[in-house]
């Protein structure tokens, strides 16, 4: 029976996987789908703390991207801010952009035994405008993490309205 429902939860997940909206030359950070629509963080092979590019695309297929940011190619400390924090046995992380009036803030938040959450709320004026959250567990790939030592901007934890 355990060995069926382990059979059962792998084909599920595979069902709601799909690739992440990266090119060729670039490395999924962070990518799930939302609906049918594929929510991606895509960095360029070399980024790092003084170069490189991160770009947030969302849409139905690489061909098909509906918003991708920021339209130019450069360091992400020009369009992206970032928060961490980490517990004994939890973990957030949140990537945070504006477009215009928008607020962006693609966000993972875990614990020890299950993640609580994954995907990306929209503000505008300080007020939720859009929550579009992943349909899988987990993001696959799930490394906003990794983003902490780029020396993007800090900034506070997004906590009101994120669920």
């Amino acid at each position: 029976m355990t060995v069926a429902l382990s059979i059962a939860s792998a084909s599920a997940a595979t069902l709601h996987s799909r690739p992440p909206l990266c090119t060729a030359s670039e490395k999924a950070v962070f990518s799930c789908p939302v609906g049918n629509k594929t929510l991606s963080i895509c960095a360029s092979a070399d980024l790092s703390p003084t170069s490189g590019y991160l770009k947030y695309r969302f849409g139905r297929s690489l061909q098909r991207v509906e918003l991708s940011y920021p339209s130019e190619d450069g360091h992400p400390r020009r369009s992206f801010s970032f928060f961490q924090e980490s517990g004994g046995h939890w973990s957030v992380e949140q990537l945070t952009f504006a477009i215009a009036d928008y607020v962006y803030i693609v966000f993972v938040e875990r614990s020890a035994i299950e993640s609580n959450g994954s995907g990306v709320t929209i503000k505008s004026q300080g007020k939720k405008v859009a929550h579009l959250a992943c349909d899988q567990p987990r993001p696959d790939p799930d490394n906003l993490y990794s983003l902490r030592d780029l020396g993007l901007p800090s900034v506070e934890y997004q906590d009101d309205g994120l669920q």
